[in-house]
């Protein structure tokens, strides 16, 4: 089942909203631009995300 209700606006608050949050599972929500996941990897090193872009699943941690 998707989720199209969680946009990318709401996730570029979480390194300051959410600062000991160490994983985020996205994998259903598939109206997030990938740049966005992207930037919220860079600010907030730490995190584990696991999304699903339409063409693959992925998870990973940016450095």
């Amino acid at each position: 089942m998707d989720n199209d209700h969680v946009l990318g606006a709401s996730l570029e608050r979480i390194p300051e909203d959410l600062p000991k949050l160490v994983h985020l599972n996205i994998l259903h929500c598939r109206k997030i631009v990938i740049s966005i996941i992207e930037d919220l990897g860079r600010r907030k090193p730490n995190l584990g995300i696991g999304f699903a872009p339409t063409d693959y699943f992925g998870c990973f941690q940016l450095e």
